[in-house]
């Protein structure tokens, strides 16, 4: 009975429609965390079992050569499988790499906003002094050199707002309301035909008083399962945080991104590929 009464109190936290307390532990945390001459974090929002996708970025632009010298880190966060044979790999890979961030709840697409919370507040706790924080998907490569040099310069020039985000801003996005997407939303959901301004969660780069404005106080905002927009548009709006667009630096199509990586194309930062068949190849 008492284990029963735990379970269901948990669920509870996951899947409540207003407001989630996300006071979740975590299962796995790097050891060695940032310090005074860290510049940049990136955390990497992945899937317990996408082994492949966390070691191919260890072994393309998250080079952990690269990243020292440029005093960036790199974490990877998720949740918990549902197969604990999954759970004991990551395990493993944790004690291997030393950049697992594992929050408690059960890993799943409708608990990315859980994820996206989660990992912030670690972040904010262990990273508060970096000046910037990158959150990019598993299946999105970044020209971290260019990336690097770019906020170094704006770093330098003062260019930011305290509070802001630099990503792809969507601009009056339609709310799908088609059954069979992945991305439906219910008019219970939410009413409206369009959503407001808010940025893709394929990667957007924060400063350090937007991700301790988004970690204290989402849960003071209601909640929304697409973590985007609940992050960068709805949290982002009520704590007056400034979306700077940067599209002109994205590439979102998976066989425009193949084309610019083949190509050696210059004028991106961030190509999405999607988890297909091969795409790993490109990286």
């Amino acid at each position: 009975m008492i284990i029963c009464i735990f379970i269901c109190i948990l669920s509870i936290q996951i899947v409540n429609s207003n407001n989630i307390l996300f006071n979740f532990g975590y299962s796995l945390e790097p050891k060695n965390k940032c310090d005074n001459q860290t510049f940049l974090v990136i955390y990497v929002h992945s899937s317990p079992q996408n082994f492949k996708n966390r070691l191919k970025i260890r072994e393309t632009w998250g080079n952990l050569l690269y990243l020292r010298q440029n005093k960036i880190r790199l974490f990877f966060t998720c949740g918990l499988s549902e197969q604990n044979k999954i759970n004991d790999l990551l395990k493993l890979e944790s004690a291997t790499y030393n950049d697992i961030i594992q929050a408690n709840f059960t890993d799943s697409y409708h608990n990315l906003t859980v994820k996206g919370v989660t990992s912030l507040k670690w972040i904010a706790a262990s990273c508060q002094n970096v000046p910037y924080v990158l959150k990019v998907d598993d299946d999105v490569y970044v020209k971290i050199k260019l990336l690097t040099k770019h906020l170094k310069i704006r770093l330098d020039e003062e260019k930011e707002e305290k509070s802001s985000i630099l990503c792809y801003v969507h601009n009056s996005m339609k709310v799908i309301r088609d059954k069979n997407s992945k991305w439906y939303v219910s008019l219970t959901e939410y009413p409206n035909r369009y959503y407001p301004k808010y940025c893709s969660g394929s990667a957007f780069v924060m400063t350090k008083d937007a991700v301790q404005k988004i970690a204290k106080n989402s849960q003071r905002v209601k909640f929304f399962w697409i973590d985007d927009y609940f992050l960068t548009g709805r949290v982002a709006r009520s704590f007056r945080i400034n979306l700077i667009e940067f599209n002109s630096v994205y590439i979102l199509k998976t066989d425009k991104s193949k084309d610019a990586i083949s190509k050696k194309e210059e004028n991106f930062l961030f190509a999405h590929f999607g988890h297909r068949k091969h795409s790993l190849d490109y990286f």
